[in-house]
């Protein structure tokens, strides 16, 4: 029987009254802190036809329409990672995307990116699959302000 694995989606984006978007904050520190706030700077006001919007929570978070695609900078290994499944490849920049979220294709997907010296996790509405342009031009924006220290592991 092959080996499932579920996700299990983290609270990252709540939209409160005032229209913020509230983010369960990351704790960049050293060479992370610094590439999260180029990574931050860099990322574009519109991102996949959808304009940014108030975040609360996190310095390093952005979130860009509503339903909202979430983005949290200096994120670890992601706890369901799972070898055997590997990475998608989207221009070059790797990116883990569980099992559940190939699977159901309606689901939200938590994608994180993967063999770089600081790595963002991005939460996209499963409305707005397939997550094409949010793998492209955030990954262009990685590729510009990190380095690349490994391959999907």
């Amino acid at each position: 029987m092959p080996r499932r694995t579920y996700l299990i989606l983290p609270v990252v984006a709540l939209v409160s009254a005032c229209g913020s978007v509230e983010v369960k904050a990351t704790s960049p520190t050293g060479e992370q802190l610094r590439e999260c706030k180029a990574i931050i700077k860099a990322l574009p006001k519109k991102l996949g036809g959808k304009s940014r919007v108030s975040v609360s929570g996190s310095p390093y978070a952005l979130a860009w329409g509503d339903p909202p695609v979430v983005l949290r900078c200096g994120v670890g290994r992601p706890s369901n990672f799972d070898e055997a499944l590997g990475c998608q490849s989207a221009n070059g920049m790797l990116w883990f995307v569980p099992s559940s979220a190939i699977d159901d294709q309606d689901s939200d997907v938590v994608m994180t990116s993967m063999g770089r010296s600081t790595n963002v996790e991005v939460t996209v509405p499963g409305q707005d699959r397939p997550p094409v342009d949010e793998m492209v031009a955030v990954g262009d924006v990685l590729e510009q302000t990190t380095t690349k220290v490994g391959d999907c592991a």
